[in-house]
């Protein structure tokens, strides 16, 4: 049986500042991650930057959707 192939994502930090770079980076990793046949993505923590409630909310929203859109299983551990 072969051992399951797991993507680790962390501190990636989404914050309105470099919104835009940031998620084409994601985008291009997540897209990485499909095309080597991934079993689980693990994100550890540090999703967002941490700005306000309003933002944060929409930044982890689109995140979740790009995860979403993989169709790997996930899951999301809290940050600090």
């Amino acid at each position: 049986m072969d051992e399951p192939t797991i993507a680790v994502l962390s501190d990636i930090h989404l914050g309105p500042a470099h919104e835009d770079d940031l998620f084409a980076t994601l985008q291009n990793t997540l897209d990485r991650i499909q095309s080597h046949a991934t079993d689980k993505i693990l994100v550890l923590g540090d999703i967002v930057q941490e700005t306000d409630m309003s933002t944060d909310e929409r930044l982890l929203t689109d995140f979740i959707k790009r995860l979403d859109a993989t169709g790997v299983p996930y899951r999301c551990l809290a940050g600090n």
